[in-house]
């Protein structure tokens, strides 16, 4: 490829499919303009309102995320009193908005320019 040859690539992955190795794999090359459509309702759907995923769903989200430590963002400590003592735990985030905006951070980690812009498309029932 010619040094001012460029691409565009569109990626639209059925559930969580496109791993983070193909993410940084385009972006190293420094030549492809990608458009990712991120699966914000099967990663949401992944992450538990509460307390730690099982490790296949763990290790897959680490597949989407390339690493614990970038998804893991998504949870807060948390202790609440009960009838029983003190419960303490993780829970997420409230909102898939901050699951969309920890993937635009890795995103921003890997790629020269990400565009400040982004759309959330909805189904029929109005979620994302």
């Amino acid at each position: 490829m010619a040094r001012t040859e460029r691409a565009l690539m569109f990626l639209d992955p059925v559930a969580t499919e496109v791993p983070w190795t193909a993410v940084t794999a385009i972006a190293q090359t420094q030549r492809i303009d990608c458009w990712i459509l991120f699966p914000l309702m099967a990663v949401t759907r992944m992450m538990p309102g509460k307390n730690e995923t099982t490790m296949l769903l763990a290790s897959q989200l680490d597949r989407v995320f390339g690493g614990r430590e970038y998804w893991n963002k998504g949870y807060v400590e948390y202790t609440q009193p009960t009838l029983y003592g003190i419960e303490a735990g993780q829970k997420r985030l409230q909102g898939s908005e901050h699951i969309a905006l920890l993937y635009k951070d890795r995103l921003n980690s890997v790629f020269s320019r990400v565009a400040s812009t982004s759309r959330t498309l909805k189904n029929s029932r109005n979620n994302p």
